[in-house]
């Protein structure tokens, strides 16, 4: 019988060498019209049950990435959607889980409208633009130019990450997703 070593997101943690996390990187930006923002694996956006979707304002998201650099390795540590700064991290809302190594934020209603007149092109196409996103950028979902998925590679891959909301005097201004630091240990995953 083949045996099998199984690697958990506190062993990668603990054998980290020490690395520099860069200052917040803005990578893009998209609209909230509903009042909602999902964050979600981007291969799993529609899928059943829904990813975790949280109440936001309305309005216009920037999207920022820190990068940790160690030697010779690069990794998304953070992700964030802000409408207002300056924010601070707030208490953590749930997780998201990932199989495909990448983390998206959006309007569901949007994308879900968008998604739904995809041609099968178009749909291959999206599939492309994904894979072809190594640390962060955004791809946009069919024609409609509202429909925009900023993604990131989520840190060392596939796994459970917290979503935190972000605030500003006490009411939440957006989420922060966090894939490297003591915040993706602290929720029992060593």
């Amino acid at each position: 019988m083949e045996e099998f070593e199984i690697t958990t997101q506190g062993d990668i943690h603990r054998s980290l060498p020490a690395g520099e996390e860069s200052e917040w990187v803005v990578f893009a930006s998209f609209p909230v019209v509903s009042g909602k923002m999902s964050v979600s694996d981007p291969m799993f956006f529609r899928d059943l049950p829904p990813p975790p979707t949280f109440a936001v304002g309305s309005g216009s998201y920037q999207v920022q990435a820190k990068v940790v650099t160690y030697p010779g390795d690069k990794r998304v540590s953070r992700l964030r959607a802000v409408l207002e700064e300056p924010s601070s991290v707030g208490p953590r809302l749930g997780y998201v889980g990932v199989d495909f190594a990448q983390v998206t934020v959006f309007d569901p209603v949007v994308l879900n409208d968008a998604a739904e007149n995809l041609t099968a092109s178009e749909s291959e196409r999206l599939v492309d633009d994904l894979d072809a996103i190594r640390e962060y950028g955004a791809v946009r979902i069919g024609a409609d130019d509202s429909a925009i998925m900023p993604v990131v590679s989520s840190g060392f891959g596939d796994g459970r990450y917290p979503i935190h909301e972000l605030l500003v005097d006490g009411k939440r201004v957006g989420l922060e997703v966090i894939f490297i630091g003591n915040e993706v240990l602290a929720g029992g995953d060593a």
